[in-house]
């Protein structure tokens, strides 16, 4: 997990959770059994090498569950 310090006059902090597997696309099918509704399929991007999909929580807080080749 990375989290960014709020900016001077801020009141809030902006954290980055991102969970790796090793089948992202399993990962996935099973969340969405269990009633996690994903921004889009789990999907490879144009250079390759990793599988991502990304989800909201409960607050609108973006989750994002990947898998590094």
């Amino acid at each position: 997990m990375r989290l960014v310090p709020p900016a001077a006059g801020e009141v809030s902090a902006t954290g980055e959770v991102v969970v790796r597997g090793g089948n992202c696309r399993a990962v996935v099918d099973a969340l969405e059994r269990r009633g996690v509704t994903f921004l889009g399929p789990a999907a490879e991007p144009e250079w390759g090498g990793q599988v991502r999909a990304f989800a909201l929580d409960p607050g609108d807080h973006l989750l994002e569950i990947t898998r590094v080749a």
